[in-house]
């Protein structure tokens, strides 16, 4: 009974609060200019960003015709239901459940031209570092990825195993978006991973440095 008032409440929260934050904060996009053309040209493309700085992803998507790919566990039920409360699609699966069926799913999502938004480091780790899944999904494709993610000057950032960042709300919040990212057929998957893993810490750090700027 417990769980099932948490999974009725829980998401309901979740979409208030994340309303919330992004209602009442300034939110500034950098760096956006070819993620903007893609989207003009109507080309698919993948979001690519860490585990940890998913927060905003939910407001962000609200109004991009994207499905997320999210784990079958406790935590992805409570996550997928908050994003369809934001009008967002959900892809359930993993690489160590449900992997094989999700992964069909994505290429269906990919061929109708509508966007995906992939953790490379989720659902469990280890931080910051890429999972093969996204790898070779855009290799197999010939889609690019572009990684996105976000800072804010006043968060909680949590003793989690992806340090997950929750913004507070009436913030300065800073998204960032990296240019995007082929994987070539003749890349090996060590290459492909140490290309994504810098563009996300690169873009990550971005907007990091813009906040302590000001």
């Amino acid at each position: 009974m417990f769980k099932k008032i948490l999974l009725f409440l829980g998401p309901r929260l979740c979409w208030f609060y994340i309303q919330l934050v992004g209602i009442s904060s300034r939110i500034r996009f950098v760096g956006h200019e070819e993620h903007d053309r893609l989207k003009r040209e109507n080309s698919p493309f993948i979001y690519a960003f860490w585990h940890g700085r998913q927060f905003l992803m939910a407001y962000f998507g609200k109004k991009e015709n994207v499905r997320v790919l999210i784990s079958k566990s406790r935590d992805g039920e409570m996550i997928a239901r908050t994003m369809a409360l934001f009008g967002i699609e959900t892809i359930r699966g993993s690489s160590s459940k449900g992997g094989a069926t999700a992964l069909a799913q994505m290429l269906r999502t990919l061929q109708s031209n509508t966007r995906l938004g992939i953790t490379p480091d989720g659902p469990r780790g280890p931080a910051r570092e890429v999972h093969s899944g996204v790898l070779h999904l855009s290799q197999k494709t010939g889609i690019p990825i572009i990684p996105i993610s976000f800072d804010a000057r006043y968060k909680k950032v949590f003793d989690s195993w992806d340090s997950f960042v929750l913004p507070f709300p009436w913030n300065d919040i800073v998204m960032t978006f990296g240019n995007p990212l082929f994987i070539l057929k003749s890349d090996s998957l060590t290459i492909a991973s140490q290309k994504l893993k810098s563009a996300l810490d690169e873009t990550t750090n971005r907007g990091t440095l813009l906040l302590k700027r000001k």
